[in-house]
């Protein structure tokens, strides 16, 4: 059994849980406090309301995408939407569709590791840009797409909401694989130092 712990880093597992379940928690919190059903708090709305806000990103990320390659639309924040021109078409976001979720297990998975706080915050940044661009290119595309009579949904059987996932938990993977990679290539560099000494 011991044997085991050796290959299976168990206060990795845990660090990395709690954060994400204490960001899940504290996401939920936010977002229910802040809707206008159920228990509502004009404090959290007025000054803590970081879901919104991260919507309201996406918005302008999506319309700055599409503006760079010829496709205008306008913003219409009361209502978290982005309108083709014409106004035929509108893609509306909704709480599961900022990348709240895929933020936390990207912040949780890298401030679980045993490495120095710079690092951490390098790599955070990263992850949360990556994840950011992804949401723009879906929401700006999926605009385009219903204004073009796009059949991207059939055709690859799936909706938009998962597509964003299935890409977004593979630029995930690849970061991780970035990360270590680096994390071994800093290690072999320390260690060819210490072995110079």
């Amino acid at each position: 059994m011991h044997s085991v712990f050796r290959y299976f880093d168990v206060r990795f597992y845990l660090k990395f849980a709690l954060l994400y379940i204490a960001m899940y928690c504290i996401n939920m919190f936010v977002i229910s406090v802040t809707s206008p059903t159920g228990v509502y708090s004009t404090i959290v709305d007025d000054y803590f309301d970081y879901p919104s806000l991260i919507g309201n990103c996406v918005l302008l990320g999506s319309k700055s995408l599409a503006y760079l390659i010829g496709f205008n639309t306008h913003i219409q924040f009361s209502e978290q939407m982005l309108l083709s021109a014409s106004g035929r078409n509108a893609v509306q976001m909704f709480w599961p569709c900022y990348g709240l979720m895929l933020f936390s297990f990207w912040l949780a998975y890298i401030n679980a590791q045993a490495t120095p706080y710079r690092k951490k915050i390098k790599w955070s940044l990263i992850g949360i840009s990556t994840i950011y661009l992804f949401n723009c290119i879906r929401v700006s595309t999926l605009l385009m797409a219903m204004e073009g009579n796009w059949t991207i949904g059939s055709t690859l059987k799936t909706n938009n909401h998962d597509l964003f996932n299935y890409i977004s938990y593979a630029g995930i993977l690849t970061l991780i694989l970035l990360y270590h990679r680096q994390q071994r290539k800093s290690h072999e560099l320390y260690d060819g130092d210490k072995a110079l000494t």
